[in-house]
């Protein structure tokens, strides 16, 4: 996530102060955050409904990410590059009809 954010920063040189910036958010506050609220959950419901409710919400997200990387690929702008243009049999004809020209001339 925090390259795709640095990719489209505005300034050239923001883009590893952002990344550094979301990195921190996801390991500092992320985690602590985390943390607080998953003992809370065990110690107010249960580790067993916890543990439930984690896996359906993980469940979620991966549909939901699914859901929006297909629908951009389909609406993407963006086309496959071929890895080799193709050429007309005619050019290499001409080709070869130039160089002979080309060493008659001398």
């Amino acid at each position: 996530m925090s390259s795709f954010i640095s990719h489209f920063a505005r300034e050239p040189s923001s883009g590893a102060t952002i990344q550094g910036i979301i990195h921190g958010v996801y390991w500092g506050l992320g985690m602590a955050v985390g943390g607080v609220i998953g003992g809370l959950m065990v110690h107010s419901i249960g580790a067993r409904l916890t543990f439930r409710l984690e896996a359906a919400l993980s469940f979620a997200i991966l549909v939901l990410f699914f859901a929006i990387n297909n629908f951009h690929q389909k609406n993407s702008q963006y086309s496959q590059i071929p890895s080799e243009p193709a050429q007309d049999p005619g050019d290499e004809k001409e080709s070869a009809a130039d160089q002979d020209t080309a060493g008659d001339a001398k």
